[in-house]
């Protein structure tokens, strides 16, 4: 059974058998997919993963059964069918001499919108940047063009005052 260690846990806390079957599962992942108290347990991994989106679930077992797990992101469902991003931290683990596979997901529904807005802003600074770099190009040649205006149409007068100086 789920102890109070993971039942509170801020992740969503999955345990697999070696077919995909759930067999535990916290409340905070009841609550994120939206089912039921005890209605996840049963439920096939696959059944939460986007449709459509092949997946080869042998590889991601055998990722998880690395020692050090596997780190990967995906799309997963919800029991009313809409969508949300995870990060999946998974490793086969061992409970009396069966194997399990142990997923940590955490919805980082938040941290990819961070991230869009930073790069969307990033952007827009850079249009800002480059519109502002042209235009103090624009000045720096209508200011060159003007002082060189200036001295060419300054050079007959001083000619002529320097003439009349040394007369």
């Amino acid at each position: 059974r789920t102890t109070d260690l993971t039942r509170y846990a801020n992740d969503m806390i999955l345990l697999e058998d070696d077919s995909g079957r759930i067999v535990e599962a916290n409340e905070r992942a009841e609550e994120s997919y939206g089912y039921p108290q005890g209605e996840l347990v049963g439920l096939n991994i696959r059944n939460l993963n986007e449709p459509g989106v092949r997946i080869d679930f042998d590889a991601r077992w055998r990722a998880a059964a690395s020692p050090a797990g596997v780190l990967y992101e995906a799309m997963h469902l919800r029991k009313d069918g809409s969508l949300f991003p995870v990060e999946i931290s998974a490793r086969v683990i061992e409970v009396h001499g069966q194997q399990f596979r142990h997923d940590v997901i955490r919805n980082i529904g938040e941290r990819r919108r961070a991230r869009e807005e930073a790069e969307r802003r990033n952007q827009d600074l850079e249009q800002r940047l480059q519109q502002r770099t042209a235009e103090l190009e624009a000045a720096h040649k209508e200011l060159g063009d003007f002082t060189y205006c200036g001295s060419h149409d300054l050079r007959a007068p001083l000619r002529a005052i320097h003439g009349f100086s040394r007369l």
